[in-house]
């Protein structure tokens, strides 16, 4: 009896403990929860010159863009090299990610003069790829049960409950991490958080021998029961007039995907992603930019990342078609937003 009730107390106590702690979490550092925010946020702020162009994507604009060939093509483009050109990208980035990111940069005092935001079909639909990421490093308590619908929609109810019922396990390594920098105690744990980031990449962003089958699979799984609206949908319009609010120009780009992804945008997957695009340029008077098709299937490694030269040929691409005559009006004395641009 005594043995029995020992072992219940033990529960209660862990428990506890790991509820109290999903609390707590909340008011974690962000290098613990979110280490990639954290960097992105120290690396802007040390940026030279007022006007800062950032762009907002996931992995895939990580590798799309590279910041010192679109400031080299701006120049080239005899635009003012006193812009700073920052990639913001983060591992399984979309609109949740870029409003979280995006109200931590405004609050430091960032304010971009452009922001380039990454928009897919799938970074719209209510069928979240990546929402197992959101619950983990940035959803607050109020976060979480707002996404309970999104969460059973996406499948990851387990992740939801996971991220909330056993957050120190989840959070070990992090907290190892911080607790040696910044209480300077000599913690000997296994370093999960490199082996959990490398997995959690791995899940979002695979490559695969069987390239042509990789991509169509991962297109299909992420189109799967395709609608617009949800969280990410009401991030992103967040997001844009957040952003409108602070005097930024917003430019949405539709990415370069290779052929057998593309293709499995649906018709009726494309006319709801291109007509709410529409919507989105008409509403907040933002830019939208398709550059779906534009890269070459050559330039792709991976299941949609491009290579070395697929990112300088699309930088300087992004720059000479977007940056430069967004910028050039602006200097004419445009008004921001009077006359939104869209191509296709």
């Amino acid at each position: 009896m005594k043995a029995r009730l020992a072992f219940l107390l033990a529960g209660l106590a862990i428990v506890t403990g790991e509820i109290f702690a999903s609390i707590l979490i909340d008011y974690a550092p962000l290098e613990i929860r979110f280490p990639e925010a954290a960097s992105v946020i120290s690396s802007v702020q040390q940026l030279d010159g007022a006007k800062k162009i950032l762009f907002f994507g996931s992995s895939r604009l990580r590798t799309d863009i590279g910041a010192p060939t679109v400031a080299q093509a701006l120049r080239d483009g005899h635009i003012d090299d006193s812009i700073s050109v920052f990639n913001a990208s983060v591992t399984a980035g979309d609109a949740v990610a870029f409003k979280f990111l995006t109200d931590k940069l405004l609050a430091a005092g960032v304010r971009p003069t452009i922001a380039v935001i990454e928009v897919l079909p799938e970074t719209v639909s209510r069928r979240n790829a990546w929402l197992r990421f959101h619950l983990v490093r940035q959803f607050y308590w109020p976060d979480v049960w707002k996404s309970i619908s999104d969460a059973w929609q996406s499948s990851e109810l387990a992740h939801l409950l996971s991220s909330r019922i056993v957050p120190l396990y989840l959070f070990r390594s992090e907290f190892q991490q911080w607790a040696q920098q910044r209480l300077h105690l000599n913690l000997k744990m296994g370093n999960f958080r490199n082996k959990r980031a490398r997995t959690t990449t791995e899940q979002a962003d695979t490559s695969s021998l069987d390239l042509p089958k990789a991509r169509t699979l991962t297109a299909q799984k992420r189109t799967r029961n395709f609608h617009i609206s949800g969280l990410a949908a009401e991030s992103l319009e967040d997001l844009i007039a957040r952003f409108r609010e602070v005097g930024t120009s917003v430019v949405l780009l539709a990415i370069p995907v290779p052929t057998q992804y593309r293709n499995e945008y649906l018709p009726p997957i494309e006319a709801a992603f291109m007509s709410y695009m529409r919507r989105l340029r008409e509403k907040y008077a933002v830019e939208f930019f398709d550059f779906r098709h534009r890269v070459p299937d050559h330039l792709f490694q991976a299941r949609y990342y491009i290579t070395a030269d697929g990112q300088t040929y699309f930088s300087q691409l992004v720059t000479r078609e977007v940056l430069v005559p967004l910028l050039t009006r602006n200097q004419n004395g445009a008004t921001n937003g009077k006359r939104a641009r869209y191509s296709n």
